[in-house]
């Protein structure tokens, strides 16, 4: 299973922390991929002033797009100068490199990352995953016991507007679509509840883009909430 260190977002940043973890197991020779956008040009900045202060160098910078795979071929020169890898950036841009590595099941190298990996479609035998064992750095942030008890309780009869969770149900709970309606599910599991499975399955726990979404969700259903309660006022 991958490692997860979390640490303090205001304290140190993940790339400060990444290259600690060099410095400690005297990796002096890594690899480094990342978006190829303002925020991997400044990450890539971050790492390069922190590495040579750390006597690490770098075998090979990477940036990648979207649409990486026109030159895919090219992406893949040179990487076997280094067996430790550093992959920097949010799922939504590096989701086409994650899933051809796990497709290349590349089992010669130590992945150092800030993406759980499992958001991404994975083996059904994890032992034969390219990144298995991969060493994985997050923010830590509190708990939001609010999220974690709604994650605990919903279900699809609780909130019986919600077109999704049917299908959730169906596909992790094996409930079967009663034949009239494919909103209305049987024969389903009593104590069903997602808090049950495990974090490779289907994760709880808020990653910082899913946060920023809470979050802004939050925000508007207050002002909404604000605002409903004046016009009453007024009424």
């Amino acid at each position: 299973y991958a490692s997860l260190y979390q640490i303090s977002p205001k304290d140190t940043s993940l790339s400060l922390a990444i290259v600690s973890l060099m410095v400690h197991f005297r990796w002096s020779w890594v690899g480094l991929i990342l978006p190829d956008d303002h925020k991997g040009n400044k990450i890539v900045s971050d790492f390069r002033e922190e590495m040579e202060r750390k006597d690490i160098c770098l075998a090979f910078v990477k940036m990648t797009s979207e649409t990486w795979t026109s030159y895919v071929a090219k992406f893949w020169e040179n990487m076997d100068e280094t067996n430790v890898t550093i992959i920097y950036g949010d799922i939504d841009s590096l989701e086409g490199l994650m899933r051809n590595i796990g497709q290349r099941l590349l089992t010669w190298n130590v992945w150092i990352m800030n993406i759980e990996h499992h958001v991404i479609d994975r083996a059904d035998y994890f032992m034969l995953d390219s990144f298995h064992g991969s060493l994985i750095f997050k923010h830590h942030y509190r708990e939001n016991f609010e999220f974690t008890k709604f994650i605990q309780t919903v279900n699809p009869n609780k909130y019986p507007e919600d077109i999704y969770l049917p299908k959730l149900w169906y596909f992790f709970f094996k409930c079967s679509f009663s034949d009239t309606n494919c909103h209305v599910l049987e024969n389903c599991q009593t104590n069903a509840s997602l808090d049950v499975f495990p974090r490779h399955i289907f994760d709880g726990s808020m990653s910082d883009e899913s946060r920023s979404i809470y979050n802004g969700v939050y925000a508007v259903a207050h002002s909404l909430h604000e605002m409903r309660l004046q016009q009453l006022q007024m009424q």
